[in-house]
């Protein structure tokens, strides 16, 4: 489990400030000397606040939010990871998210590498 703060000032253009509380915790199990299942999620509490002209959502805005938006947001993951065989590897991974007040995100992945 960890807690994170971060405070962000732009002091030209629109003068926008962030402020964002992180709570985030990982949880990883492993099933005997195969596989692996790994789970993320983290919170985070975004104030952002500029001038007339400024926005959330300019690049500026994006860079000082780390891509989420003002507000709650939640992301988390969900990853397997299992040996097929002496040195091929498979993992399936699923990843979500809700930035603020728009709809969830649900993202999927799938892929096997060989280790040598």
């Amino acid at each position: 489990v960890a807690y994170n703060y971060n405070e962000k000032k732009n002091t030209i253009g629109y003068g926008e400030t962030s402020v964002n509380n992180m709570v985030s915790t990982e949880v990883k199990y492993n099933v005997l000397s195969s596989s692996t299942i790994n789970a993320r999620f983290s919170y985070n509490a975004i104030k952002f606040k500029y001038e007339t002209g400024g926005s959330p959502n300019s690049t500026v805005g994006y860079i000082m939010l780390d891509g989420l938006l003002p507000g709650n947001n939640f992301l988390w993951t969900l990853e397997y990871t299992k040996r097929l065989a002496g040195n091929i590897e498979m993992t399936i991974q699923y990843d979500g998210r809700k930035p603020g007040e728009t709809r969830t995100i649900h993202t999927g992945r799938a892929s096997i590498r060989a280790i040598l």
